[in-house]
């Protein structure tokens, strides 16, 4: 669902890649599996937003459309802000 409805955004994508990097992984195959066991990660989808030093600022566990996703985007923007001044 997030394939086709959420990261076809043109918006979204650019708000994305203008302060992001970005990382899709299948936590149930390959090195997905380490990072899910790393991370905690058991409910799919799950939305990590990391520091510079892989620490979690935010995690979401469902599927997020746009306005939710650009709510998750702020936050991490604002808890990385607070965070490394």
């Amino acid at each position: 669902m997030m394939d086709e409805d959420v990261f076809t955004d043109k918006a979204l994508a650019n708000y994305y890649n203008d302060n992001f990097i970005n990382y899709k992984v299948d936590c149930e195959r390959g090195n997905g599996i380490n990072l899910a066991t790393i991370y905690s990660v058991s409910n799919y989808p799950t939305l990590l937003y990391l520091d510079h030093k892989g620490n979690i600022l935010v995690s979401y566990e469902r599927a997020a459309y746009q306005s939710k996703m650009m709510e998750l985007g702020e936050d991490a923007i604002k808890k990385y802000k607070n965070k490394f001044p």
